[in-house]
């Protein structure tokens, strides 16, 4: 059991409190640099439909995740956040502003139009964990799928989309450009 004493000399109490404190190690700036630049990377590569180069990114080395989707997500606008160093790891936030979700069905069963669009309007939160190893940021094993896809990148679904999913994303993106 820790007893705790009251001292008379504030001498005593500093040599005391110093002994006791760890130093947080002040995060180092190129690393931060480095992660953020490798996520800008990734980002880049995600919103325009580039999946296989953003996924190259990633070291999926011993990852049970598997990085495929089922579906698009239309993405109007991304953030990426200020880093955070954590021991060997640089974390990196990164907000997708996403419409919805557009996905396709056979197109032997379905059609032509086999895109559908499902209006989801939110806010996407991924943290990409970052290590920086013989001078090189890399992306290490995590739940991120490259399907953020900005309205540019998913033209080829658009024009598939049923006459439903297209009234839908057509509302979504005017609620989006409407001003407030």
């Amino acid at each position: 059991m820790l007893k705790i004493r009251a001292f008379q000399s504030s001498a005593v109490v500093a040599v005391l409190m110093g002994a006791s404190c760890r130093t947080v190690p002040t995060p180092d700036s190129s690393v931060l640099t480095a992660a953020k630049t490798r996520v800008d990377e990734y980002v880049e590569a995600d919103t325009l439909g580039r999946w296989q180069a953003a996924n190259a990114l990633v070291d999926w080395k011993g990852c049970d995740f598997d990085p495929a989707t089922d579906g698009l997500l239309p993405t109007v606008g991304v953030s990426v956040g200020t880093p955070s160093q954590h021991g060997d790891t640089v974390d990196v936030p990164v907000l997708y502003s996403v419409l919805g979700v557009l996905s396709s069905l056979d197109s032997r069963t379905a059609g032509a139009m086999n895109f559908r669009f499902e209006r989801q309007q939110r806010t996407d939160t991924t943290i990409f964990h970052v290590v920086y190893e013989a001078n090189r940021a890399r992306i290490v094993c995590g739940e991120y799928r490259a399907n953020h896809v900005g309205l540019s990148g998913i033209s080829n679904g658009l024009e598939h989309l049923d006459s439903a999913s297209r009234a839908s994303f057509q509302d979504a993106v005017r609620e989006l450009n409407r001003p407030r």
